[in-house]
């Protein structure tokens, strides 16, 4: 096992020695993708370590509790009633008549 590794370590440091002195652009890319992986691995390391940690977490969820169970005084957050709907066509009375040359719309 021990000797298995050693030829692959000396194959690839073989044929990096090849890249190297050929001047091909093999040698290149791998330096540019060697770099490329280094950075995005120290930009998430950076944003492991250094999140924070004392923000405050929002939990979006409602509990229904009935009445009797509801919190008095301090500490209970108050909501807003919601709006009214716009009334619908049929409690307006409907669409206005149809629009022709004669009858122009009020301006």
């Amino acid at each position: 096992m021990k000797t298995g590794m050693i030829f692959l370590a000396a194959d690839i440091l073989a044929t990096l020695r090849h890249w190297v002195t050929n001047g091909s652009g093999s040698f290149q890319s791998l330096i540019f993708w060697s770099v490329l992986v280094l950075i995005a691995f120290g930009v998430f390391a950076w944003a492991v370590m250094f999140r924070r940690q004392d923000r405050p977490h929002r939990h979006h969820h409602r509990h229904h509790d009935s009445p009797d169970q509801k919190k008095s005084g301090r500490g209970g957050k108050r909501r807003r009633k919601h709006r009214p709907m716009n009334p619908t066509l049929a409690e307006t009375g409907g669409l206005p008549d149809p629009r022709d040359g004669k009858n122009q719309p009020p301006v």
